[in-house]
């Protein structure tokens, strides 16, 4: 037998039974979790792979973990569900803002209450800038909110009634 050949059998010998390393490893990691694969094959994984900005495998602990290098980020799920992919197109992101923005009142008993949610708040609506003692044109909340109240006696825009 020519010493070429016998080279390559023996290479081929020495790595036979191995498995091979992954071409590139994962930039994130989840594992330990419940994943949602959306396969009906295999609905549930325990651990995911991304490797730029696609999902690159999906499986195991064990069979992911060969992918982990000293760079990868792994997130240890907990036991926790996750849903890869899974984007909510109908958020409403501006609502959730402008609520923050605006002073909550709906539990203000009274002008104090009023006084301290303002200066907590920090705003600059008129109840923060007005002086400590009431105004002689504020009237008082329980007369504002009865006069807006429903014919049901509900206040509006989820309101509570006082």
């Amino acid at each position: 037998m020519p010493y070429g050949a016998v080279l390559l059998f023996a290479a081929a010998a020495a790595t036979q039974g191995q498995s091979r390393a992954p071409a590139r490893t994962a930039d994130l990691v989840l594992r330990g979790g419940k994943i949602v694969t959306v396969d009906d094959d295999r609905p549930l994984a325990e651990a995911l792979a991304v490797v730029g900005d696609t999902i690159a495998a999906v499986g195991s602990n064990q069979e992911i973990q060969p992918q982990v290098g000293p760079n990868t980020r792994v997130i240890d799920l907990q036991g926790a569900l996750a849903i890869p992919g899974f984007i909510d197109a109908h958020a409403h992101f501006t609502g959730v803002g402008e609520a923050a923005r605006n002073l909550q009142l709906s539990t203000a008993k009274d002008w104090d209450d009023i006084v301290y949610v303002g200066g907590a708040k920090g705003s600059r609506t008129r109840s923060s800038l007005m002086s400590y003692q009431r105004p002689p044109d504020f009237y008082p909340l329980r007369t504002t909110l009865k006069s807006s109240r429903s014919a049901e006696g509900r206040c509006g825009r989820g309101s509570r009634s006082i």
